[in-house]
């Protein structure tokens, strides 16, 4: 049987580490070209973070999703990410005491 591809299958730290590239370019784009992306780019960072330990930088990258959720338009995209967002506020709340304030499952919570 021939090893795995680790290309398909990447650590949770190579994970972290293209979420974290991936926010950065996001932020650098001039003129908030890239805000629409934001909500969903630290929702996928902060997993990374949860992913690898590190609750408190997770609980801060879900608050930052959180803030950038209203820029998405209304539908099923920006519920999908709510959802994400309310998920992972959940599992950073199960892993520590580091209080991550509640998101709504769906926007119309």
């Amino acid at each position: 049987m021939p090893a795995p591809n680790k290309r398909l299958k990447p650590s949770a730290a190579d994970t972290l580490h293209w979420s974290a590239l991936a926010v950065r370019h996001a932020e650098a784009v001039p003129g908030g070209r890239a805000a629409g992306f934001l909500a969903s780019l630290y929702l996928n960072l902060g997993d990374a973070q949860a992913s690898v330990g590190d609750v408190g930088a997770a609980a801060a990258a879900v608050q930052r999703a959180a803030n950038h959720l209203a820029v998405l338009p209304p539908g099923g995209y920006r519920e999908f990410v709510a959802l994400g967002i309310h998920r992972l506020a959940e599992r950073v709340r199960a892993a520590s005491d580091v209080d991550a304030a509640p998101y709504p499952r769906t926007l119309a919570e």
